[in-house]
């Protein structure tokens, strides 16, 4: 049986999408588990373009990406996103469609660091899961309480691991 770990991860942080770009390179041999969480949970927390503080602070990370890894394609967007929306979508398709959801997931990092895509947008969702082949209908299910609970326990997860 192998390993299984589990990661805790957000799709406005430049630092996580240059993971996940960065473990899809790896051979097996252990299993990752994806558990999204969005640190700043609150709609006003959310970045801007108007927010010079936090997008040059945004700016600074991405910069740091840059130097990590600089074969990485990723850009400064225009507003960090609420995920929320993107981090249920990834949990409805992971009942769906284990495979299907990572290649979301993935698309999901490189629509917001590559295209500087709103992922808050849930137009925006649809036509990632279409891309990947999944229905878009599912999106229909974000705001079940199965799926609003799940992402609610991998927060306090996270909260409690310490991990940061």
């Amino acid at each position: 049986m192998l390993p299984e770990f589990i990661l805790y991860s957000d799709f406005a942080c430049p630092f996580c999408y240059a993971l996940e770009e960065h473990l899809g390179t790896l051979p097996g041999g252990a299993r990752i588990v994806w558990r999204g969480v969005q640190p700043d949970a609150e709609p006003d927390a959310m970045m801007d373009v108007e927010d010079l503080p936090r997008a040059t602070d945004l700016a600074h990370e991405v910069a740091l990406v840059q130097r990590s890894w600089p074969d990485l394609p990723i850009v400064v967007p225009k507003r960090k996103p609420d995920t929320r929306d993107a981090i249920r979508a990834t949990a409805v398709f992971s009942l769906i469609d284990d495979f299907r959801a990572q290649a979301f997931r993935q698309t999901c990092y490189r629509a917001c660091w590559c295209d500087g895509l709103d992922l808050s947008d849930r137009l925006v969702l649809r036509t990632l899961a279409e891309r990947v082949g999944l229905a878009r209908t599912a999106l229909e299910l974000l705001d079940h309480p199965h799926i609003t609970e799940t992402v609610a326990l991998w927060k306090r997860q996270w909260e409690e691991s310490g991990v940061r």
